[in-house]
């Protein structure tokens, strides 16, 4: 595994907290879900960029 794709996945998981998903299991209210899918917007965002910084990283190496 290279190391892009494994700092890639501790970030994914560390910014979609377990407890947020068990949070909106069950739950029907519309706030609860639009606040995960704008916290999973910003995760998958942020996994993106690091992915190019750590690709870019990677291919210099």
């Amino acid at each position: 595994m290279k190391l892009w794709e494994a700092v890639k996945s501790v970030v994914a998981i560390g910014m979609l907290p377990e407890e947020n998903t068990r949070e909106l299991e069950g739950s029907r209210d519309p706030a609860n879900a639009k606040d995960f899918l704008e916290k999973a917007a910003i995760a998958r965002d942020r996994a993106k960029r690091l992915d190019a910084f750590i690709f870019e990283c990677d291919q210099r190496v």
